[in-house]
């Protein structure tokens, strides 16, 4: 049998003292395929392994990023605390940083940020007049207080 797959018939020739071949048949399936599951198992003895590396290898990329990203994360946000301290000393606010940007701290916390109810804005806005307007931010429009002298005494009493 040849490696092609093919049965090879020859004849012995006694004037060429040679083998002749006179005809080739396809050999059985079986004889073709009989040595695959030894490649089969050859193949998944190397690939498995660089699969599981491989997978291995990107989990632990993936792990790495995400702490890299996270500790990056909380030292923006340390920075950002410190700025704002930074800005409350010279504001004369006092320095309330650490206790606005406690971690898990209650949204019913007071934080010296004076509430008023949708009358009382109504009211020191003019009913959102036009001639109020002082311009536009980035969370809408901003109103000036023609009641400014009422709760400016609330501002100075926080400094």
């Amino acid at each position: 049998m040849e490696l092609n797959g093919f049965l090879e018939f020859s004849i012995w020739n006694n004037q060429t003292q040679n083998w002749d071949g006179f005809g080739s048949a396809p050999a059985d399936n079986c004889d073709i395929y009989g040595n695959s599951s030894r490649e089969k198992l050859k193949i998944l003895r190397i690939s498995l392994p660089l699969a599981a590396l491989s997978l291995l290898s990107a989990l632990c990329l993936i792990l790495y990023i995400r702490r890299k990203k996270k500790k990056e994360e909380e030292e923006e946000e340390d920075r950002n605390q410190q700025r704002f301290s930074e800005v409350l000393k010279l504001t004369g606010r006092g320095n309330r940083s650490s206790e606005m940007f406690r971690i898990n701290e209650s949204k019913d916390d007071d934080l010296d940020l004076p509430l008023f109810d949708f009358a009382t804005i109504l009211e020191a806005t003019s009913n959102f007049s036009l001639n109020n307007k002082l311009g536009e931010g980035g969370f809408g429009p901003v109103y000036k207080d023609i009641s400014e002298a009422k709760y400016g005494e609330f501002a100075r009493d926080d400094a």
